[in-house]
């Protein structure tokens, strides 16, 4: 039985770069192509369901996909999309990521039994020319922690030779300001054509030049840090940083590179940053593309549980983040509330998953769980790859607890998806798993969060909480008619 995606493919390898690029600019073509898609896409989710999922979550699913070609639709019709970018990013993006991953990973997956990851996030560099409040990294300035250069695209080779992957997430501090044997991160960039990048940036670097070369690159696309309005954005990151990164999604916008937003909410700004107010700003004035929503998590510099969203907040965030995307149409994906549209964590290597590489080379399951397992240096000095660490018994365990959460074990059914992150939702594992395993904390912050009994009490506290909030709206959620189409599909499915 086919995939939900494989008529993706299909659509790519009967065209070639000019013509689908010639068919997309054709409005009323494309909304007929949207509309396909829509219909192919709800058969799809509706029949092929390996995972067990609810449909209500299958559903969810579909929708953040939708969205996310709804937006792009909406940039390429405001010109916020330009004529090379969208070429390279149908080769790039739509060509070697989306198109054929399942193929691609055939060998990796006959030889070890279990697909690969589907990408890498990396932060070459702890380097940054902000120092914010809370900053999970504890980038500054000051900090000349640099991932070599000849490791860097090392890295990105082996994870292509290896699992097939052609996308690659890059994190920081700040990525702009990477050197290494002097290569840039651009110039990286234009090594992997192959590859298409997402990058994690404060914008402020972002200057016309830079934005005309990215344009020229075609296959980077930037998330830009936003923390509300100015006085939010700048309260956290230093005075005049908003403006500067209004200028950058200006420049972005002449020279038609798509971008998105990246958004740290706290218990002080929870309600600005998921506002429809602030979301109609970034999306439709700003001309986003897309959104990530990331919870503070209290790690790195001054860690501090008391600026974490507050549970009732996060319901409340919930409640209006599914307004936004059911009503409003928006591409913006929670990695907390959102659990649903990924099928909860995805870290530590999980099939379509990811796990991280820090400027150090440290290995760890996420960005948000600083403990490595191993560091990419030592790997490469005992001869191994960058795959060796998804065998690592840290690793597996926690893939395992991702399975069991949801329903993949075959032993339980799909747990809570709004509750999907172990560091933040599900702590007493988190902190049993670090402490049953071989791990270094890659920082003293990490070190210091590790021995800090008070921490883990309210971390605990905290997940208490959350359940007694989130665990009744999950039922509710599920228990909600979805889309009769998608009831139909999976009635046609079923009798078949």
């Amino acid at each position: 039985m086919s995939k939900p995606l494989d008529f993706l493919d299909a659509i790519w390898k009967n065209g070639a770069t000019e013509a689908l690029d010639a068919v997309i600019q054709i409005k009323p073509v494309r909304k007929r192509l949207l509309r396909r898609i829509d219909r192919r896409l709800t058969r799809s989710f509706a029949a092929v369901n390996h995972r067990r999922m609810p449909l209500r979550v299958q559903e969810m699913r579909k929708r953040a996909i939708m969205n996310l070609l709804h937006s792009i639709d909406r940039g390429i019709e405001r010109g916020y999309v330009g004529s090379g970018v969208r070429k390279r990013v149908l080769s790039s993006f739509v060509g070697n990521v989306l198109s054929d991953e399942h193929e691609r990973m055939r060998p990796f997956r006959e030889q070890h039994g279990f697909n690969p990851p589907t990408f890498l996030t990396i932060s070459p560099t702890k380097r940054c020319n902000l120092k914010c409040t809370g900053c999970y990294a504890g980038s500054s300035a000051a900090n000349k922690s640099t991932l070599d250069y000849d490791v860097f695209t090392r890295i990105i080779n082996e994870k292509r030779e290896e699992w097939g992957s052609h996308f690659t997430v890059i994190s920081g501090g700040e990525p702009l300001m990477y050197r290494s044997k002097g290569r840039s991160l651009l110039d990286v960039v234009e090594e992997h054509p192959d590859n298409y990048f997402m990058m994690y940036t404060n914008g402020t670097l972002i200057t016309d030049q830079v934005a005309r070369r990215m344009a020229e690159l075609g296959n980077i696309t930037p998330a830009i840090s936003v923390e509300g309005w100015e006085a939010d954005t700048d309260g956290r990151r230093g005075k005049g940083v908003f403006q500067k990164t209004m200028d950058a999604m200006a420049n972005l916008r002449r020279h038609g590179v798509p971008f998105g937003i990246s958004v740290t909410a706290t218990k002080e700004n929870a309600e600005t940053v998921i506002s429809n107010e602030f979301m109609d700003y970034m999306f439709d004035e700003q001309g986003a593309i897309y959104g990530w929503i990331f919870h503070y998590m209290p790690i790195g510099r001054s860690y501090t549980v008391d600026l974490m969203v507050k549970p009732e907040q996060r319901k409340w965030m919930l409640e209006q983040e599914l307004d936004l995307i059911y009503k409003h149409d928006r591409f913006l994906i929670d990695f907390w509330n959102g659990g649903p549209m990924s099928v909860g964590c995805i870290a530590a290597g999980r099939p379509g998953g990811f796990f991280y590489v820090d400027w150090d080379g440290n290995l760890t399951p996420c960005v948000f769980f600083p403990y490595a397992v191993d560091n990419i240096y030592d790997v490469y000095r005992r001869g191994g790859t960058i795959s060796d660490v998804l065998f690592t018994d840290y690793f597996k365990r926690l893939r395992d607890w991702q399975d069991a959460l949801r329903g993949r074990d075959g032993k339980e059914k799909v747990g809570n998806l709004f509750c999907p992150c172990p560091m933040r939702d599900h702590h007493r594992f988190a902190e049993r798993l670090i402490k049953e395993h071989p791990v270094k904390p890659i920082d003293p912050d990490a070190e210091a969060a590790y021995h800090d009994d008070d921490y883990h009490r309210r971390m605990h506290e905290y997940d208490t909480q959350l359940y007694q909030l989130l665990d009744p709206m999950w039922e509710q959620t599920l228990q909600q008619r979805p889309d009769p189409r998608m009831e139909e599909a999976a009635t046609q499915a079923s009798s078949r």
